[in-house]
């Protein structure tokens, strides 16, 4: 295949392509091959730019979270309830998801229990931190105002929202298929975690 699709084989255009590839494959399935097919680069290409698949995947794991970081790094600012942050983060994560299936589909497999990606796991932990350290920090202002229940930690209420978050772009439609809106997902929250 030429490099038509992807003039000039970008890292940007590979990593389009491979969260593609990922979307449709899964990691155990997808190959180097599958993502310079998709990206219209040649396989020299792809590894001129990600020495193996496992470093392919752990950039687009920093890729997506430097997304989620731009997401919530302006709520750390906004002069507003931290339950109107989450609704807004959550929303932006909904409206991401259903404009873009593979980032979706990428973003999910990055906390998937698949053997292939598990072993990824101690690397990619590495990668969250920042994203974490972001959310500790919005649901510590909630803390400090007064907005959440003083007696749940912090690390408690980060995976709570996250699990919630997780299960709602997942599972978009519930049994009757209505999609859930970021004000039912953070009134979920809220109910068990509020003042």
């Amino acid at each position: 295949m030429t490099e038509q699709r992807n003039p000039g084989g970008t890292r940007a255009g590979i990593l389009k392509a491979a969260m593609h590839v990922l979307a449709e494959k899964g990691y155990s399935e997808a190959s180097m091959q599958d993502v310079a097919d998709a990206s219209g680069c040649t396989k020299p290409t792809i590894y001129y730019y990600f020495r193996s698949k496992e470093d392919l995947v752990l950039a687009l794991v920093e890729h997506v979270n430097s997304m989620l970081e731009n997401i919530i790094r302006p709520e750390l600012e906004a002069d507003s309830t931290v339950s109107a942050s989450l609704e807004r983060i959550t929303a932006e994560l909904m409206r991401m998801h259903g404009e873009n299936p593979d980032f979706a589909k990428a973003h999910l497999m990055c906390h998937a229990d698949s053997t292939g990606i598990r072993s990824l796991f101690p690397s990619m932990k590495s990668r969250f931190v920042e994203v974490e350290d972001l959310v500790e920090r919005l649901f510590s202002r909630g803390v400090e105002r007064g907005e959440f229940r003083p007696d749940v930690p912090i690390p408690v209420l980060c995976r709570t929202f996250s699990s919630i978050l997780h299960m709602a772009l997942a599972f978009p439609q519930d049994g009757a298929g209505q999609t859930s809106s970021a004000g039912e997902m953070v009134g979920i929250l809220m109910r068990g975690i509020g003042n």
